[in-house]
């Protein structure tokens, strides 16, 4: 009985291989054409369900197609309704395998899979080999539904076996929620259905026991396009393939409430066992085209409602483009982002500065980054709004002063955080080289580093208060500051031991950025006195 079990396993690996080989192969040979086919047949809604029908019968799986519509949602090349369309459309397409396996078309896989690896060979080296592959992998959804057929022949005689599916036959739920999960892991119902067909064949399963492994399955074949649009997609993306869930999961309860009208439909078409089922899964989806279809548009927007657009949090709320009219209250919260700006400046690059210059680590460069980007936006933001403000209103001659002075002020400010991610990056260039400080020179540059730090503090405390004594302040200490990094200089090119001269064209870059730091710090305390 083991053997039995390992065929039934090699005959479930080589249907769902089969039916990945068509589904890439399809892709393979559709790369060119299929996205402009798209655009074209989704003008209209029977040109989309026309197109899903057709490339998901070519594809054996509804899967392929219908993560790559949820890939064009994303892109923005289609609209939700348009996608589902076209879904639905491969939801139908997708039986059409396992009707061919109810008519026992199996018997010609041996035929198909020796056709496949001849036009493989044949095709060997050629750029454009998919045929091949496209036949190959046909053959393998019927040769591994044959040996399925035969590995649940021989298992129908084992008591567990009878015994677990007697337990499935007694309870629906628990058959719902299995099969639910199981087609979610192997995101196939294909394989799923056809097993139950195998099933249904050797009487192991009742018919209402199949016909809710055909609703589960529908509804775990979905998982794919999830885990697509929620694993990394777009909000639109996730819109189109909730709605895809949603559609499916709620035609499963209705179809499993009106169970017994379901098989008296059913058995008034077939009654052969392995087709009742086929014939289920078409019913099912076809249905799911005729009830949803209509309806689409207010599908639709019901999910853009519930699962809206992520609106950006602006910038910048403050530089509100209505207040534009009143040219005071505008300078006044443009002054007031730019104290905003010199404190992330402050709060999140100088203060970590000497920390990363004697330890880099990366929490500490991630965090120093991330606030020079806020500063950059914030520059575009404040730049852009008080041009927006010349624009606008007419201004008098000290608010049009009051703007220049707002905008070099924000100038200086952005060039200095840019300085100082520059110290940080020189300074990643000596870790890379495995640096490691000398006593006297890190002693030096902590205490430069210190003093610039004491001196950024009353920067962005002047910036705030607009004080002007203290921004004259910052201004006639420079050239103390400029010494004091010149002693650094010094330092580098007359008492670096000799294991450490390697470094000396670094470390002077390094004092140059720290000397250039020095001289941002005096330009914004210049442009806060208004000297331009």
């Amino acid at each position: 009985m083991t053997q039995s079990w390992l065929a039934l396993l090699g005959g479930m690996a080589l249907f769902t291989f089969g039916l990945s080989q068509t589904s890439e192969s399809l892709r393979r040979l559709t790369a060119g054409w299929l996205k402009s086919l798209l655009l074209v047949m989704t003008k209209n809604p029977l040109g989309s369900v026309i197109l899903g029908i057709t490339t998901t019968m070519l594809a054996g799986s509804s899967s392929a197609i219908t993560v790559m519509v949820v890939s064009f949602v994303s892109a923005g090349l289609l609209e939700l309704r348009q996608a589902l369309e076209v879904i639905l459309g491969a939801a139908i397409g997708t039986t059409l395998t396992v009707q061919l396996i109810s008519f026992d078309f199996i018997r010609y896989a041996p035929i198909l899979v020796f056709l496949g690896v001849v036009i493989l060979i044949i095709q060997r080296g050629k750029e454009n080999a998919s045929l091949g592959s496209l036949t190959l992998g046909f053959g393998l959804i019927f040769y591994g539904m044959m040996v399925m057929i035969g590995a649940v022949h021989n298992l129908s005689a084992e008591a567990g076996v009878k015994s677990a599916l007697k337990l499935l036959n007694h309870n629906a739920l628990l058959t719902y929620l299995l099969v639910l999960l199981f087609t979610a892991v192997i995101q196939n119902s294909a394989t799923v259905i056809a097993l139950a067909i195998t099933f249904r064949l050797h009487g192991l399963i009742s018919l209402p026991t199949g016909l809710v492994i055909v609703f589960a399955a529908n509804v775990g074949s979905t998982a794919a396009a999830m885990y697509s649009a929620w694993l990394g997609g777009s909000r639109s993306a996730k819109r189109t393939a909730t709605a895809y869930f949603l559609m499916k999961f709620s035609l499963s309860l209705l179809a499993w409430a009106s169970l017994g009208l379901f098989e008296h439909v059913l058995l008034s078409v077939e009654t052969a066992p392995g087709r009742v089922l086929a014939d289920a899964h078409t019913l099912f989806n076809i249905l799911l085209a005729v009830v949803f279809l209509p309806f689409l548009g207010p599908i639709a927007r019901l999910m853009q409602r519930w699962l809206p657009d992520i609106r950006p949090k602006p910038i910048s709320p403050l530089l509100d483009m209505d207040l534009l009219d009143d040219p005071h209250v505008a300078l006044t919260r443009a002054a007031q982002e730019i104290a905003r700006m010199a404190r992330i400046i402050q709060n999140q690059i100088f203060d970590n500065l000497p920390a990363y210059l004697e330890m880099p680590r990366e929490s500490i460069s991630r965090s120093m980054r991330q606030a020079e980007s806020d500063v950059d936006l914030l520059h575009h933001a404040i730049t852009h709004y008080l041009f927006q403000l010349g624009q606008v209103s007419h201004l008098t001659d000290t608010e049009l002063t009051s703007q220049v002075r707002l905008l070099y002020l924000a100038n200086h400010l952005e060039h200095l955080s840019d300085t100082a991610i520059k110290v940080m990056n020189t300074r990643d260039k000596l870790v890379r080289r495995n640096f490691s400080w000398p006593p006297g020179l890190w002693n030096d540059t902590l205490a430069l580093l210190t003093r610039l730090g004491e001196q950024y503090h009353r920067l962005a405390d002047a910036i705030s208060l607009d004080d002007d004594e203290q921004a004259l302040s910052l201004v006639q200490e420079n050239p103390e500051l400029l010494r004091q990094e010149a002693k650094i200089r010094l330092n580098i090119l007359t008492h670096v031991e000799e294991s450490q001269l390697r470094f000396t064209s670094t470390l002077l870059e390094l004092s140059d950025d720290l000397s250039l730091l020095t001289n941002r710090i005096a330009a914004v305390s210049r442009a806060l006195l208004g000297i331009i």
